[in-house]
């Protein structure tokens, strides 16, 4: 899983510099940076100093302008949520206004990929 064991002593300051990745200009760039960083949510999970950053990040890439960014923050955020469970209650209501947004906007690929987070 993302080769943990040997990147966690960068983690601390690879996670932040991925977090502002998210925001870049380039839709790849924006993909990659979600498919990675879900990749050492387990780590974030654990440090909780960085799941507020990572949520908010990923709930503004789920509404992104690009599909595939769209996918890879949609797959992201299923990921955290099935590892993080409970610890994401704090962030209920901003996750379903987001979710619910996306529902309005995305288009079949995506919704049921949207599903699979919600369900």
């Amino acid at each position: 899983e993302g080769c943990g064991v040997g990147m966690a002593p960068h983690l601390p300051e690879l996670v932040p510099y991925l977090i502002r990745c998210l925001q870049e200009n380039k839709a790849l760039v924006r993909s990659i940076t979600c498919w990675t960083l879900c990749r050492y949510s387990s780590w974030i999970l654990a440090s909780q100093k960085y799941l507020e950053p990572l949520m908010q990040g990923l709930l503004e890439r789920i509404l992104d302008t690009n599909k595939r960014v769209q996918e890879a923050a949609c797959s992201a955020f299923a990921q955290l949520e099935e590892e993080a469970c409970t610890e994401l209650v704090p962030y209920l209501l901003p996750i379903l206004q987001t979710l619910v947004l996306a529902f309005g906007k995305y288009q079949h690929k995506n919704l049921l990929i949207l599903y699979d987070a919600v369900g």
